[in-house]
């Protein structure tokens, strides 16, 4: 793969993980010098739209919150969500979904090949542990634990997965400065 100048990390609404992910990328990249733009989207249209039809196009608040406090506030309070087309996949050098649910909603975009990569599979993870977890918890979902004794929507949840996510973000932007990013 060539240089990378653009990434898109992709989540199913585009309100938690990926604007996270974004965020924490885009800081590392300031930190560590390195001139790539990180930006994200929602990969599934249904759970975008579900969400934009209840008043939600900004980060959700837990998310703002957590990034608040830890002084990236400014990476993420802007943020409007926005559901992935044709025109954005082909402006992007690399397209990260962060499960595999999300990546299998990716499939009717054209010219992906080479450049669209689960976020975990492209920084070297291996099965079973490719998908990001959603920390969020929506109204009738199945299930609502997030790991064993931690329940979605509880602050226990994001906390965990904000640690991860700043986690992949510093691994995904040092891989990139290494290809010369």
């Amino acid at each position: 793969m060539s240089e990378i100048k653009n990434v898109l990390i992709v989540c199913a609404a585009n309100k938690t993980r990926s604007p996270a992910i974004a965020a924490f990328g885009r800081h590392f990249a300031e930190k560590y010098g390195v001139d790539v733009i990180i930006d994200s989207a929602a990969g599934v249209s249904h759970s975008y739209e579900k969400s934009v039809g209840k008043g939600g196009t900004h980060a959700a608040r837990e998310a703002v919150g957590i990034l608040g406090r830890m002084g990236l506030g400014d990476y993420i309070s802007n943020h409007t969500s926005t559901l992935i087309t044709q025109e954005m996949a082909d402006n992007y050098d690399l397209i990260l979904p962060v499960d595999t649910r999300v990546m299998d909603n990716l499939y009717h975009l054209g010219g992906l090949n080479g450049k669209c990569f689960g976020l975990k599979e492209y920084l070297g993870f291996e099965e079973p542990h490719l998908d990001i977890g959603d920390p969020h918890y929506r109204e009738g979902m199945a299930n609502d634990v997030y790991l064993p004794g931690i329940r979605r929507g509880t602050q226990a949840a994001y906390e965990l997965a904000f640690t991860e996510f700043e986690f992949l973000a510093d691994k995904l932007v040092k891989k990139i400065q290494n290809l010369g990013g």
